[in-house]
């Protein structure tokens, strides 16, 4: 804590004052991890592509036209 109250104070005199709990989480390490990585599950990469906006149309079958007779 002694460390951040140093970086606390070295702010203030640059004019960027900031909250003691935010540069506390910024510089103290957690006790315990936030998340287990051996079970931690990735995003594959078609994760983070767009859907297309302009998707082909399929055909359709329908009536066609009779020609004059």
């Amino acid at each position: 804590m002694i460390e951040v109250e140093s970086i606390k104070t070295r702010l203030d005199q640059d004019n960027c004052p900031q909250s003691v709990a935010v540069i506390a989480r910024a510089v103290i390490i957690p006790e315990k991890l936030e998340f287990n990585p051996e079970t931690r599950k990735y995003p594959s990469p078609e994760d983070g592509l767009m859907i297309n906006p302009f998707p082909k149309k399929k055909a359709t079958k329908g009536k066609k036209k009779k020609g004059k007779k």
